[in-house]
């Protein structure tokens, strides 16, 4: 028989493998949407809201007549959203509750505004039911289009010492009109969508906003507006730290310790971070900054080697879930598209309509174009690497991925230019854009042998690729770098 001790760790480790499940609940969208019939769309969430790293959340089936309906496990209120054509359509989603969705008519990119590389979505609102002023979605938007025209309008009357009583009393005036919602999540939205406005209006006291709304609190890891604030709160916050007094030893505590324990320690001699979770997040929060500041004088700067190693130590260490994920997401978000890292795996259908993998070497290395047909840069650049091909085809495979949305149009350029490497379509998987941080065409990708990435991005032809592949890689197997230092060089 089994000891009470070994019977007891046995339950923890099902309730631990079961906590997701048991506490999701069944939840539904619904809608009609007549200009996307017989289409599939992709759902998103924030992975984290440090990181914001986008992750799939379902995808739907628009049925011949537009119509859909998806039921599916949440766990959590959730910020989702869907990308369609100019549009990145949003809406909050609650576990349990059904939710009609209001598709935009579909808009799809000019041509224009998909060559252009400073092209941004627009945010429209699909969730909203305006006949029932208890719907979470019509409630913050609402609330948000509210507060968003006052900031907008006082902005820089906020910076210029707005009194105290002057901000308060618009918070109390907003207030009144949503007091008396019993949606959690929403009173809590508001609770720190006001704390963000006090604190650039007159708190400005990092220490005394941190006792006020967030020691001792419970961390709303999901919640919007809270994250919001405490990202506000704690931006680049290690880095100026450590050139204050108070944080002086920061930099020996990841420089040397590499040690979250000595960080906890450090933040704990200021009585605003007394909160061992508080503490955890605010780390998080500020080793991802640091991986991404600017060097400027006002800013310290660690060694990213041993940033990586307090992170490995907050994954494997940390008793929060949440820690645990967004540690790893930093690893991730840091390293993507470094290189010596593993090329980002795709499979799409080639000009003859077979599939085509990226593990399709022949042994060679690899040369990606990301192109579109209609593109004057792309259609000038491919004469020359028609030219690459001529020479190099025994050595490199040469890819070029198109987003022309009639594959057709590329399939024709390429037949009537003679290129005669593989050209695949990229439109059957948009992912990919954001995927290899295609921001404009066209743009390259050299790929190792075994599947590296070589030079992320790499050069174009007219920037001289023909001769840092002969003087780099013609005549010699390229290597992976094998630790983190080496390969954040």
């Amino acid at each position: 028989m089994l000891d009470f001790k070994k019977l007891l760790f046995l339950i923890i480790i099902l309730l631990i493998y079961l906590a997701p499940n048991v506490f999701s609940q069944e939840t539904k969208i619904l809608g009609i949407a007549p200009s996307y019939k017989n289409e599939k769309v992709k759902f998103y969430k924030h992975s984290d809201n440090i990181t914001k790293l986008e992750e799939e959340l379902f995808t739907i089936n628009i049925d011949s007549s537009g119509k859909f309906s998806h039921v599916f496990k949440l766990q959590n209120t959730t910020f989702a959203f869907v990308y369609l054509g100019v549009f990145r359509c949003v809406f909050y989603i609650e576990p349990g509750k059904d939710l009609w969705l209001n598709f935009p008519k579909k808009t799809t990119k000019s041509l224009e505004d998909i060559l252009n590389p400073f092209f941004q979505t627009t945010d429209f609102f699909i969730g909203m039911n305006d006949t029932l002023l208890s719907d979470l979605n019509y409630e913050i938007k609402t609330f948000d289009d509210e507060i968003d025209e006052y900031l907008n309008s006082n902005f820089f009357n906020l910076y210029r010492k707005t009194s105290k009583a002057n901000i308060d009393s618009i918070i109390e005036e907003t207030e009144v009109k949503y007091s008396k919602s019993v949606n959690e999540y929403f009173n809590n939205y508001r609770k720190y969508k006001y704390a963000y406005l006090q604190n650039i209006a007159y708190i400005r006291n990092q220490n005394f906003a941190c006792k006020e709304f967030l020691l001792n609190q419970p961390i709303l890891y999901f919640n919007n507006a809270y994250m919001d604030f405490f990202n506000s709160l704690f931006a680049n916050f290690l880095s100026l730290y450590a050139v204050s007094k108070n944080g002086s030893e920061i930099d020996s505590d990841i420089s040397k310790s590499k040690s979250i324990v000595a960080l906890k320690n450090t933040l704990n001699k200021n009585m605003a971070f007394h909160d061992d979770k508080l503490q955890e997040i605010i780390v998080l929060k500020g080793i991802h900054d640091a991986f991404f500041v600017k060097k400027t004088g006002e800013y310290k700067l660690f060694p990213s080697r041993q940033m990586f190693q307090v992170l490995d130590s907050i994954a494997i260490t940390s008793k929060q879930p949440e820690h645990k994920l967004i540690a790893k997401n930093i690893q991730k978000k840091v390293l993507n598209l470094y290189n010596g890292t593993d090329a980002p795996y795709f499979e799409l259908n080639d000009s003859k309509n077979k599939i085509f993998k990226i593990t399709e070497t022949d042994g060679k290395y690899l040369y990606i174009s990301f192109i579109h047909s209609k593109s004057m840069a792309c259609q000038e650049e491919l004469t020359l690497v028609k030219e690459l091909y001529k020479k190099y085809k025994k050595e490199i495979k040469f890819i070029s991925i198109t987003f022309d949305e009639n594959f057709k149009d590329a399939v024709k350029l390429f037949n009537d230019k003679k290129y005669d490497w593989t050209l695949l379509n990229g439109f059957e998987n948009s992912d990919l854009l954001k995927t290899y941080n295609i921001k404009a065409y066209p743009t390259y990708y050299f790929v190792s042998k075994n599947l590296k990435l070589i030079n992320s991005p790499a050069q174009s032809p007219k920037e001289n690729f023909e001769t840092i592949f002969l003087k780099n890689y013609k005549s010699k197997e390229y290597e992976a770098p094998k630790d983190y230092e080496e390969l954040l060089k």
